[in-house]
């Protein structure tokens, strides 16, 4: 009857043991479970951050983008100096001033007449000096009706018929890039206006058209250009 009793008494305490380890066990794995879930909170915070920075950066590296392109177009195409027509060259102010203060000079030529042979020499007739005879009063008007020739350079093409609308109306989107449009279908204003920007700049890349040119604001800008057509 003892031997029985002291062998329950030591299996309780056994088992209490056996408790007191387990308690243990489940704290420290709660402790250990409590401190990864703030590691993953503060791995989740930290890609937060990151991603807001690339966002802003690569916002700013558009707009960038956008004041370069800007800036290379308006560069691109300077306004063509003025060529001056044939002949002498054009005086300076200063050379004007001098020429106005000194006594004109006599070029070469006839030496000037005097006043008695000016005299006789005015009842008779005026003979014309070397160069190209005058004109009769016929052929000034046979020229003067005649077509005027054009000026020098190659005549300019002219504009093939448009199978749609007229994309030029759009910002920075010339004459090339509307062929390279129409090729691939977008020919109108809501065509275009359809199309999403990714499959534009898409389209440009393909053509080696996508250094200098945004086409974020076309189909905004077609949008309302098919709406006023309509």
């Amino acid at each position: 009857m003892q031997e029985g009793l002291e062998l329950r008494k030591r299996a309780m305490e056994l088992a209490k043991d056996a408790a007191e380890k387990a308690a243990e066990t489940l704290k420290a794995e709660r402790e250990a479970l409590k401190a990864r879930i703030e590691y993953l909170k503060q791995v989740v915070k930290a890609a937060k951050h990151a991603e807001k920075a690339a966002a802003k950066e690569f916002k700013s590296y558009l707009k960038e983008m956008e004041n370069q392109a800007a800036s290379s177009d308006a560069t691109a195409e300077p306004a063509p100096a003025k060529k001056r027509g044939r002949g002498r060259p054009r005086k300076s102010t200063t050379a004007k001033k001098a020429a106005a203060g000194t006594t004109k000079k006599r070029g070469r030529g006839r030496p000037k007449k005097s006043e008695t042979a000016k005299a006789a020499a005015a009842p008779a007739e005026k003979k014309r000096g070397r160069g190209r005879p005058r004109k009769s009063e016929s052929a000034k008007a046979t020229t003067t009706t005649a077509t005027k020739k054009r000026g020098r350079g190659r005549p300019p093409k002219p504009k093939p018929a448009l199978e749609g609308d007229d994309l030029t109306q759009l910002t920075r989107l010339g004459d090339r890039v509307m062929e390279v449009m129409y090729k691939y279908g977008i020919k109108t204003f809501e065509d275009m206006a359809n199309t999403s920007v990714d499959r534009l700049r898409e389209i440009l890349r393909e053509n080696n058209m996508s250094k200098f040119r945004n086409p974020a604001p076309w189909p905004k800008e077609a949008k309302k250009l098919a709406a006023k057509k309509k």
